[in-house]
């Protein structure tokens, strides 16, 4: 029997997380004909990251399933005004909103309804503590990416019933090095799965979001131009210098290298040393074909903790990078 969501996840702290989810019997529902509906997946992606208390280190939409790496940050969310919370919230259910905005005769009267209506929600104190927590939370996150895509694939296709299997699975990511293995793991999914011949081809990835970092800072270099602001269908990326000591250079050759098509002649040894990973088992691990089971992955230490915080025995780690 598996732990219910309160266990796995710490809702009160900072934490990473890799999340999978899978179509109904694992059928291609987003893939040949339906391939528009990763497009769906990508910018629904993108506009609740402008919404939630998460950030996103990495995601990859494939035909029958998609991973995301999240990283949650309720104490961001403590911090928001009530006026805050009830902004982000009204972005998510408008519909309240728009009725009330309805009786507006002027653009000028619309204006005044929409504030009064934001100012009367604010005073509500029950429901911004609900809010507030909710816009932090993963499940939250995965129920309003999810929810739209299934009801809207399923009006294309005229039928009823569930799109998804099941809810989402969560693996808890306990340190650096597991975070780094699991982003490496997610951005070589379409090449692993030969859906693709070379990562600049990963569509719907968060490598293709890195290169398309690369080529754009290359091109203001070289004309001494400003960066230009990102489009909002655009999915807005944690810096891999905030994550690691690397680049996204680096972080790009990594993956490249791990895939057995490297781009470079770098050596990654003394990033993956720094992180406690033994550079001969990353590589031997990460280039055949894993599979994510058990709920956390970390050092040994990380785990040991981990099972007292869920009061359990022990908790399994799939990943065998470590350094002994």
């Amino acid at each position: 029997m598996g732990y219910p969501r309160a266990r796995l996840v710490d809702f009160t702290s900072p934490g990473y997380y890799h999340c999978i989810s899978r179509c109904v019997r694992r059928g291609f529902l987003c893939g040949d004909q339906y391939e528009h509906r990763r497009q769906w997946i990508e910018q629904r992606l993108a506009e609740l990251l402008e919404v939630f208390a998460i950030d996103a280190c990495g995601y990859s939409v494939m035909s029958n399933h998609f991973h995301m790496v999240i990283k949650t940050n309720p104490h961001a969310s403590r911090k928001w005004t009530p006026q805050e919370v009830v902004r982000r919230w009204v972005r998510l259910f408008p519909k309240g909103l728009q009725r009330a905005k309805q009786a507006a005769s002027t653009p000028a009267e619309a204006k005044r309804i929409e504030k009064e209506y934001l100012e009367r929600l604010a005073t509500h104190r029950d429901w911004i503590v609900r809010w507030r927590d909710r816009l932090a939370s993963i499940s939250w996150f995965n129920k309003l990416l999810k929810e739209p895509i299934a009801r809207r694939a399923n009006r294309e296709d005229g039928c009823t019933g569930h799109f998804w299997e099941g809810r989402f699975k969560s693996i808890r990511l306990l340190d650096k090095a597991a975070v780094l293995a699991c982003m490496v793991y997610v951005d070589l999914n379409p090449l692993r799965a030969k859906m693709v011949k070379a990562l600049k081809d990963s569509a719907f990835t968060s490598i293709l979001q890195r290169l398309k970092v690369i080529r754009s800072t290359t091109k203001q270099k070289r004309q001494g131009t400003r960066a230009t602001q990102t489009s909002r269908t655009t999915v807005v990326l944690l810096p891999i210098d905030a994550l690691f000591r690397m680049t996204t250079r680096d972080y790009v050759s990594l993956v490249a290298a791990t895939a057995g098509v490297p781009i470079d002649q770098r050596h990654h040894n003394p990033e993956l040393a720094s992180l406690g990973i033994d550079s001969d088992r990353w590589f031997n691990t990460l280039t055949k074909a894993i599979r994510w089971f058990g709920t956390a992955v970390g050092s040994a230490g990380d785990l040991l903790k981990e099972a007292h915080r869920r009061e359990a025995r022990r908790v399994v780690n799939p990943l065998k990078i470590y350094r002994e």
